[in-house]
């Protein structure tokens, strides 16, 4: 980077980021959806039981827009927060059964946030893909997690980790003699959360979040090259008299490619090299940021590709026909199709769109 970054870091107790009584928090339009699977809740879960002291690595927020619409964005930790929220969902189903109270008391204060006047408020504004079912089974309290409908595998890790939660909880208190030991167990495992500690990142600057967000991920650990190319680009297309044209031609382009059951990184990196030089996936990124100088002709040219793409997967002989396409180039087609030569799709794509 051309310039220094500033931030403040120091090291809290869970209570005082998660929990603290006048902070909520955002996850910003370039973040991925939640990921994390049955290997990262249960890692978790077993570090919490056997940890007296548990570290959880840093968590990076931007506070620049907090006086001006109260949230203060998550650029690095959404995984961990939405899981420990998880986890008190679990607890607070559960306490039901011990003590209501507890079970209010942990709604009200770990997993919403009630004003001054009684209004409740969640404490985590997730992202589009995100927040309708974790909204309506993890924080609004009083639903049926495990019987819910999950129809994307986002909402299905939310489900299944909720789930992995409350039986690995309820084993802890099927361990104990009386319903008074299980609530202090309970009431244990809600203080561990509490205590967890965590270097809090402080930044105040849009600007900076959106640097510090592909710095701490470039190296591919935790992020896909299209996670980071969606940052980058919602970096470059801002948002404009309150549209967000970026967001929603990348949420489109997204939901098509994952119909065929392509990763979306591996559909970028095929189109990249269906117009430039073969290029190792680790380098893809940087050379996507370093030959790319129009990144909304990039977002259209992808959209557009994802969208011939689909087509090759699910259109007909009817469907090709209403599109002009030859006959003889239909059955060129349905014999690839049929050959499961799907790594040439991309390049069909990318013939069919200039020849559209």
């Amino acid at each position: 980077m051309n310039r220094t970054l500033t931030f403040k870091a120091e090291d809290r107790l869970m209570k005082d980021v998660l929990f603290a009584n006048d902070v909520r928090f955002r996850i910003p339009r370039y973040q991925r959806p939640y990921a994390w699977g049955e290997d990262d809740v249960e890692e978790f879960w077993n570090d919490l039981l056997q940890e007296d002291t548990l570290f959880i690595g840093s968590m990076i927020f931007n506070y620049e827009h907090q006086h001006s619409d109260n949230y203060v964005d998550v650029i690095d930790g959404q995984q961990r927060l939405l899981s420990i929220t998880i986890l008190e969902a679990v607890l607070r189903d559960i306490a039901v059964l011990y003590d209501p109270e507890l079970s209010k008391l942990i709604q009200e204060f770990e997993i919403a946030l009630k004003d001054r006047h009684g209004n409740q408020d969640y404490r985590i504004l997730c992202g589009d893909t995100t927040q309708p079912f974790f909204g309506g089974y993890i924080q609004r309290g009083n639903a049926d997690v495990r019987n819910a409908r999950a129809t994307t595998a986002e909402e299905r890790r939310i489900k299944g980790n909720y789930s992995f939660f409350f039986e690995r909880v309820n084993r802890e208190l099927d361990r104990l003699p009386s319903n008074d030991r299980k609530l202090e167990r309970l009431k244990a495992i809600r203080k561990k959360l509490e205590t967890l500690i965590v270097i809090h990142v402080r930044i105040d600057s849009e600007e900076e979040a959106y640097e510090i967000f592909e710095t701490t991920n470039a190296r591919g650990v935790d992020l896909s090259v299209a996670d980071l190319l969606k940052n980058l680009i919602f970096k470059k297309i801002r948002v404009a008299d309150g549209a967000d044209s970026a967001k929603d031609k990348w949420e489109e382009m997204r939901t098509q490619i994952q119909a065929t059951s392509t990763e979306l990184t591996r559909f970028i990196r095929y189109y990249w090299i269906s117009k430039h030089k073969p290029c190792p996936a680790k380098r893809l990124f940087r050379e996507i940021k370093r030959a790319t100088t129009d990144w909304q002709l990039l977002l259209d040219d992808l959209h557009r590709d994802a969208e011939v793409f689909n087509d090759l997967y699910v259109c007909n002989e009817a469907d090709w026909r209403a599109r002009n396409i030859h006959p003889e180039t239909y059955r060129s087609l349905l014999s690839i199709k049929r050959m499961n030569f799907t790594i040439s799709y991309i390049f069909l794509a990318r013939i069919l769109h200039e020849c559209s």
